[in-house]
C-alpha cells in the first residue's frame, strides 16, 4: 500500500497541496492588488478524503462566505465537445444565499473586491481512453460574457476509461456586486467527462482593493 493510499499519507499529501496552492495564491493577490495578504488571510485544509476544514488564522471560525458540492442533482458528466456550466447543488455553507443552484448556476458578490475561489474535483472519462493531448479547461464567466481561464489540463499521455482523476486549485479574482459570476468546463478530451458527487466549490472574500 502507497503512501497515499493510507489516511495519515492522503493528510500529508493534501497538507502539501494546500501549502503549495497557497503560496501560488498569495504571489499571485500580490502581483495583481500591489499589497501583501495579511495575517488575517486563513487557508483552507484538507483532511484524509480530500474535504475542505477551515483553517489559518480565523481563530477556528470559518473564513468562507460558501461552500457548495456537485452532490446527486449537481453537473454530473459533460459530453465530448461541450462546454457546461458547473452547478455545484448542495449546500454545505452559504448563510446569506449568495448562490443560486441549478443550471444557472451563479455566485452574486456581496460587495466588490479580491475572493479566492477553490476547487476540488474528482473526475472519471467513459466512453473510451483519453488519447494523448485531449484537454478541457475551466473559465469564469460574468453573465453570459466569458472574462478569464482559471484551469487548463492537458492528457500527457493515454488515460484508460475509468480512471480516477484529481484537480484542486484555487483561483484569485476581481469581482464586483454587480457581477453574476459562473464557473463552465469545456470538455475537449475526446470523451464523456463525469463528476463525482463530492466535488466542490468554497469562496472567500480575502481584500478590498481595486484591481
Amino acid at each position: 500500500m502507497s503512501d497515499f493510499q493510507t489516511e495519515q499519507g492522503a493528510a500529508a499529501f493534501w497538507r502539501n497541496v494546500d501549502s503549495r496552492i497557497e503560496r501560488k495564491v498569495n504571489e499571485r493577490f500580490k502581483a495583481q492588488s500591489g499589497i501583501t495578504p495579511n495575517t488575517a488571510y486563513s487557508s483552507v485544509m484538507f483532511d484524509a478524503a480530500g474535504r475542505a476544514v477551515w483553517g489559518g488564522a480565523g481563530g477556528g471560525s470559518s473564513p468562507f462566505l460558501l461552500r457548495y458540492r456537485t452532490g446527486s442533482s449537481g453537473t454530473g458528466s459533460i459530453a465530448s465537445n461541450t462546454e457546461a456550466r458547473l452547478d455545484f447543488h448542495a449546500i454545505d455553507q452559504d448563510d446569506n444565499s449568495y448562490v443560486t443552484i441549478g443550471a444557472s448556476w451563479k455566485f452574486e458578490p456581496p460587495s466588490d473586491g479580491w475572493y479566492a475561489i477553490t476547487f476540488f474535483i474528482r473526475w472519471t472519462p467513459s466512453g473510451g481512453d483519453i488519447s494523448a493531448g485531449g484537454h478541457f479547461d475551466m473559465t469564469w464567466w460574468r453573465s453570459s460574457v466569458q472574462e478569464d481561464t482559471i484551469y487548463e489540463w492537458t492528457a500527457d499521455g493515454t488515460v484508460p476509461s475509468g480512471t480516477t482523476n484529481t484537480i484542486a486549485f484555487r483561483a484569485v479574482l476581481f469581482f464586483q456586486a454587480s457581477y453574476d459570476v459562473n464557473f463552465r468546463l469545456d470538455n475537449d478530451i475526446g470523451q464523456t467527462l463525469n463528476i463525482a458527487t463530492d466535488a466542490y466549490i468554497a469562496i472567500e472574500r480575502i481584500g478590498d482593493p481595486t484591481p
